[in-house]
């Protein structure tokens, strides 16, 4: 939201949430989203499985 509405930067902020919406479509989850047959990942791991997809 940061990146669309304060800094105009549209084509950065589909970005994220593109490898967002990639990383959850892939199995990987944060301890609070967690189900099962997913790929657990801590928060600084899950924001590193992220910055991978950008």
């Amino acid at each position: 939201m940061m990146l669309r509405y304060s800094f105009d930067m549209n084509a950065e902020a589909d970005a994220v949430e593109n490898a967002v919406k990639q990383a959850i479509k892939d199995g990987y989850r944060t301890g609070d989203i967690m189900s099962e047959g997913m790929k657990h990942l801590s928060c600084s791991e899950m924001g590193s499985k992220i910055a991978e997809y950008i």
